[in-house]
């Protein structure tokens, strides 16, 4: 299957972009979505096992977020931002 995926934030994910992540972390967040998620979401991120199944993690310097892939509507839904232990973002 060829073309982009639709990426949406859950509304938890859009509260930490917008209250807890510093402008240069939320660009960050934006670009990755759209310019990674968007075209491969399954080769960039780690699927996550046992109660996580069929949640997706993909970690930056300071942050990781958690998604969902929907393949019937090519979308993603990004469910989690969380900033990764020792990061400025903690």
């Amino acid at each position: 299957m060829t073309g982009r995926y639709r990426v949406h934030m859950s509304s938890d994910a859009q509260r930490v972009v917008r209250t807890e992540l510093p402008q240069d972390v939320a660009i960050g967040v934006f670009a990755l979505a759209q310019r990674t998620l968007a075209v491969d979401p399954r080769s960039c991120g780690e699927p996550l096992p046992g109660i996580y199944d069929g949640l997706w993690a993909i970690e930056r310097s300071e942050y990781v977020l958690h998604y969902e892939i929907d393949e019937t509507d090519r979308a993603v839904r990004i469910v989690m931002i969380r900033p990764l232990p020792g990061s400025r973002l903690v």
